[in-house]
């Protein structure tokens, strides 16, 4: 995983150790999953629900764990670790249950994406090649572009910016930059799913005819 080549990720067992004895662990984790939860797998695919774009929506849905790789850079917000556990790190049992979750709620709405395609055009390789471009795109390889893209922002501007003193600034333009990253390859998906999946279709049903 990306974070365990980051310097300032920590994976020894004396470091291991000191997280399960931190009684403030379990409360900041959970309160930044309630938190994650609410706002981004809750009240934003109401919204976009609103806009009556299908494909936008069920592309957002199976995608905020890009949201939450974001969230989770340099452990959250002003030093509070609110985001430590949140997906990136599984090392405490609690990380470890956040990240399954969200990896569950990605793979129940990919899993509806796949069947209703199926269901509602009459063919597997529909669902198939839809479920293909969300793996491809936006869940198996871009967070840890993200995380990279992140980190090296953070280290130039850091460099850059060394005279005015101030992390904060740094970090929100960092993490601005990294949902503006994930929010843009959402959007790239849900136009090469509405778009092109046919094709995807039927490059599927040429080569594998056997299956479809």
């Amino acid at each position: 995983m990306l974070l365990s080549m980051h310097p300032h990720f920590d994976t020894g067992i004396a470091d291991y150790k000191a997280i399960h004895r931190d009684k403030g662990v379990v409360g900041k984790a959970v309160g930044g999953f309630i938190l994650y939860f609410t706002v981004f797998m809750m009240i934003i695919p109401i919204l976009i629900h609103r806009l009556d774009n299908e494909e936008l929506l069920l592309s957002y849905l199976a995608n905020v764990d890009l949201i939450a790789t974001v969230l989770s850079f340099k452990n959250g917000p002003f030093g509070h670790d609110l985001f430590r556990y949140l997906y990136m790190d599984t090392r405490p049992l609690i990380g470890y249950l956040n990240n399954n979750i969200i990896n569950l709620y990605v793979l129940i709405a990919i899993t509806y994406v796949v069947t209703s395609s199926s269901v509602k055009n009459k063919s597997v390789s529909d669902g198939m090649s839809k479920a293909i471009i969300t793996y491809v795109l936006t869940y198996l390889f871009p967070g840890r572009f993200i995380s990279e893209i992140m980190h090296k922002t953070y280290d130039m501007l850091d460099q850059l910016m060394s005279n005015t003193g101030n992390k904060d600034i740094i970090y929100l333009i960092t993490v601005c930059i990294g949902f503006i990253t994930a929010i843009g390859l959402i959007i790239i998906e849900s136009f090469i799913t509405k778009n092109y999946y046919k094709t995807f279709s039927g490059v599927l049903k040429r080569n594998f005819i056997w299956i479809f």
